[in-house]
């Protein structure tokens, strides 16, 4: 849903509830975006075509990374059945938003694909058991899903994180 973008002072005061004795150093349509964010958990009937999920998709694996370790993946789900199941195993209060979003991103801490090049190159992956292995992947997996929230955002779709983001056109109100 994009907006016209509006002033610093205006978004500032709409995020804290009361107008700020400070404004940005320079004011753009980044800023704006990121500061009208809000989480939404309605939505239209409509899918997320292909071309835009592959937009989204990029910005996300463009994000930073914690040790440029590459070990997020995802998975696009979009059949009913598999959003149900998703729903059993995330809970009673995530279900209602699981089903009825018409695309969900599955984020996944994953090292196979740092296995296959260890294995191609004859060498062994060290340091996977570590804590640490998965803070880094968590954190990597926070950056790309604020990136897909953002991206989509900024195309005209809502979303919102459950411990990764929800995508899908927004009900009008």
């Amino acid at each position: 849903m994009a907006e016209e973008t509006t002033t610093s002072d205006a978004r500032l005061a709409a995020r804290y509830g009361a107008p700020q004795p400070w404004s940005p150093p320079e004011w753009n349509h980044t800023l704006d975006l990121l500061l009208r964010h809000r989480s939404h958990r309605l939505w239209l009937d409509a899918g997320v075509d292909e071309t835009t999920l592959r937009t989204i998709l990029a910005a996300a694996q463009s994000g930073s990374t914690s040790s440029n370790q590459q070990v997020v993946s995802v998975v696009a789900v979009r059949d009913q059945r598999r959003r149900d199941a998703l729903a059993e195993v995330a809970g009673a209060r995530q279900a209602p938003h699981i089903r009825a979003a018409p695309l969900v991103l599955v984020w996944l801490i994953d090292y196979s694909h740092a296995r296959l090049l260890a294995e191609r190159d004859g060498a062994e992956i060290d340091g996977q058991d570590y804590l640490d292995a998965v803070l880094v992947g968590a954190t990597d997996i926070g950056i790309a899903g604020q990136n897909a929230v953002t991206a989509a955002e900024s195309l005209g779709l809502g979303g919102v994180a459950l411990g990764g983001p929800v995508l899908g056109r927004l009900v009008p109100g």
